[in-house]
């Protein structure tokens, strides 16, 4: 009896955390409107009433807790926090109606306050997850207001080829709506570790659009997460084809090459993509790692220290100058490094390994199983690591 009493107290407690926001949205179609354009357009409207009201909600409480909530995630703005709030929380249809004029929909989206405001403190750490979603945002902004300057411009146009040639770059609008959610999904799936679902979802966009480099660039950056780097290198290599000049997409295609052991390519990729935005501390990262493989220790010292200027709080930087202090078996220097690394995330068994084993080949056996638990705890699989 008293089991089931406590299950009962914890369940309350989840429910006091958890609330839900329910809101709909009723769009009149133009002339212009299908079934598949009006329900994207009513969908995003629908999520961004959503997303507008509990972003406010979620950063009153992150301004108000006094207690495990890191520096950076009080620094962000309410905009902010809406637009990484997409990338956290599922939205669930509960109704959608169409006649051929209006379409009608509605959906909700339940927020545990405790648990949304964790994954936001995770998430605020995936440099890669926030440039996509911020991206993805400023997208759908400029998709829409090309929708309303087409939608002007149909109303007004008389000439019946100049109508067509109108209603083709309004369906076309309209889609990229249904690939910035499909996008915002992906990303969230990737902030999940759920690769097959970011996959999968990206697939489905790959046949909407498979000319949008966005999405090859999605699409090889999944498989650069899986480790199948060729396909990761002829995605983004496609992407290339058509942005030669995105930034991420060359310092991804860089990371690729690398793995493949195409290194002198990989090292003009990211020169590349520095050169386009100097302060883009994964290409220079890449950089560092390039001259570490050459022996050059000191320059790839060098770079990190010109990334700790641009980011001194870059979890990858902790980590490559603790590697790199390891092979040049400055052991104290590598101990800093990786404790800074958990400081800012905690949750990373892989950093807490890596101490366990700079203590172990310090003498101190001790703190080496310490650490060594720690990450084992964290669900960091140490035998698969060691093969």
């Amino acid at each position: 009896m008293k089991k089931i009493f406590l299950i009962l107290i914890l369940f309350s407690v989840v429910l006091l955390n958890a609330k839900t926001w329910v809101r709909e949205y009723t769009y009149n179609a133009g002339d212009a409107d299908s079934k598949i354009t009006s329900r994207a357009i009513a969908l995003e409207e629908v999520q961004r009433l959503l997303l507008q009201e509990i972003g406010v909600f979620v950063y009153s409480k992150i301004q108000n807790e006094t207690s495990e909530i890191g520096g950076e995630l009080k620094e962000l703005t309410s905009k902010q926090v809406e637009v990484m709030t997409a990338g956290v929380t599922q939205t669930k249809i509960l109704d959608e109606q169409w006649n051929g004029e209006v379409y009608y929909i509605e959906a909700e989206i339940e927020v545990d306050e405790n648990e949304v405001i964790t994954n936001l403190d995770n998430l605020i750490l995936n440099d890669e997850i926030n440039r996509q979603l911020e991206e993805s945002h400023m997208k759908t902004q400029e998709a829409y207001l090309e929708i309303e300057r087409l939608r002007k411009e149909l109303s007004q146009a008389n000439n019946e080829s100049k109508k067509i040639e109108l209603q083709k770059d309004y369906e076309k609008s309209t889609q990229q709506l249904s690939i910035e959610e499909m996008i915002k999904k992906s990303a969230q799936a990737i902030a999940n570790n759920d690769l097959e679902r970011a996959n999968k979802i990206m697939l489905n966009a790959y046949n909407i659009d498979p000319v949008n480099y966005r999405i090859l660039y999605s699409l090889g950056t999944i498989a650069c997460h899986k480790q199948d780097y060729q396909l990761a290198a002829d995605y983004l290599t496609q992407a290339k084809n058509i942005n030669s000049n995105d930034p991420a997409i060359l310092t991804n295609l860089g990371a690729a090459n690398f793995a493949l052991g195409k290194k002198e390519s990989a090292f003009k990729l990211y020169k590349l993509a520095v050169k386009i935005k100097p302060e883009n501390v994964f290409a220079l990262a890449g950089i560092a790692k390039y001259y570490e493989e050459q022996g050059d220790f000191e320059k790839a010292l060098e770079i990190l220290r010109e990334i700790k200027d641009i980011a001194p709080r870059s979890q990858r930087l902790y980590v490559n100058f603790g590697s790199l202090y390891i092979k040049l078996e400055q052991f104290d220097k590598a101990l800093i490094a990786f404790k800074r690394a958990i400081e800012l995330n905690p949750k990373e068994g892989y950093y807490h390994y890596m101490i366990s084993l700079i203590y172990k080949e310090k003498g101190n056996y001790k703190k080496s199983i310490e650490y060594k638990k720690t990450a084992e705890r964290l669900g960091f699989d140490s035998e698969k690591f060691k093969k």
